[in-house]
């Protein structure tokens, strides 16, 4: 070896050393000395374990290694999204629940979360693949509730209510029977706020069969059948495919109906857009959004906008582009009430 010749330090022999002693230090030895410090930690701050697990958090879990690497989908790379669509929430937001039928026979599971705001409610309509208690939908509910009261539903095909998802077409039968509802709990002024594929439900119910005094829709579509994005092209996949629906249906909770789809194809949301004028509508739509790019809620704006003009009555549509995601999972608490600001300048 040169390095004994010329004086220097055996570098290889401590090469060889620094392997060895590396090689003794498996993954079980780190996650043990992070378990201690983890139990270390709890003994000496309760308050803060408390804090930790009242919020939700995951107390125990293996901790990750530093040699690896966090793996999400393009799609469901934020947390909020992952336990929008997997996990269910232990929340007693929903005490008041009553069991309502539709019009055409299904049975739906309905609550009512009381709030100020007079005579005016809010009915909120969740979308694809969620329901009452997910995480997500308490939070928008929540916060909804903080202005108005509010009442919601898992549609459906969703949660604890019968049926099948038909994917927007006979969920506006859901959201009567709930407007249905509103009426007769006492309030003189409802407003139908809709996320995802609820989105694309009150704007085919304020548009077909009408009653309500404004609209909200938020990362809705305006077209059936869309597959431009390759989270649309997967859940397209999920829904035509036999096997595919039984993991929604077993897994996912979500029955939906098999194909082939309806002939001659109801309504789309962006037909029934020209007939909501002159009530109030606002659309509410996430620059990054996933799912559904920013063509949408300006198609429906113009379609709105056409019908007040065609029909010569008052145009009320608002639409705002905000840099976030996809409906209840990245909506914001601020943005949420802003939109309770909206309904009450348009109401007022």
């Amino acid at each position: 070896d040169r390095s004994v010749h010329t004086g220097r330090p055996n570098e290889a022999r401590q090469r060889s050393g620094l392997r060895q002693r590396q090689a003794t230090i498996d993954e079980d030895d780190v996650v043990g000395r992070c378990v201690e410090k983890g139990r270390t930690f709890g003994r000496k701050n309760p308050q803060r374990v408390r804090e930790q697990f009242d919020g939700g958090q995951h107390i125990g879990r293996r901790p990750r290694l530093c040699c690896e690497q966090e793996q999400s989908h393009p799609y469901l790379a934020r947390p909020r999204l992952l336990r929008h669509y997997l996990t269910v929430a232990d929340s007693t937001l929903f005490a008041r629940q009553q069991t309502l039928v539709t019009d055409d026979g299904v049975r739906l599971r309905a609550a009512h979360v009381p709030g100020p705001g007079g005579p005016t409610a809010l009915v909120v309509v969740h979308g694809f693949n969620a329901g009452i208690d997910k995480p997500a939908n308490v939070t928008v509910v929540r916060t909804l509730a903080t202005r108005f009261p509010v009442l919601t539903m898992d549609l459906r095909g969703h949660g604890r209510s019968d049926g099948l998802c038909t994917l927007g077409d006979k969920e506006v039968a859901d959201v009567d029977a709930v407007v249905r509802w509103a009426r007769t709990l006492g309030y003189r002024r409802v407003v139908t706020v809709g996320l995802s594929m609820g989105a694309s439900v009150v704007v085919r119910h304020a548009g077909l069969v009408g009653g309500v005094d404004a609209v909200v829709e938020v990362s809705g579509p305006a077209f059936w059948n869309y597959r431009g994005t390759p989270v649309m092209r997967m859940l397209h996949f999920g829904v035509e495919n036999r096997v595919a629906r039984l993991w929604l249906t077993h897994v996912m909770r979500t029955r939906v109906i098999p194909p082939p789809w309806p002939e001659p194809w109801p309504e789309s949301p962006v037909e029934a857009a020209t007939n909501i004028p002159p009530a109030p509508f606002l659309i509410v739509h996430g620059t990054e959004d996933g799912f559904f790019p920013v063509e949408h809620p300006r198609a429906l704006a113009n379609a709105a906008r056409a019908g007040a003009a065609a029909r010569d009555v008052p145009d009320e549509t608002d639409l705002w582009l905000r840099p976030f995601g996809h409906a209840e999972a990245a909506i914001s608490r601020d943005l949420l009430l802003r939109i309770t600001d909206w309904v009450r300048q348009q109401l007022r």
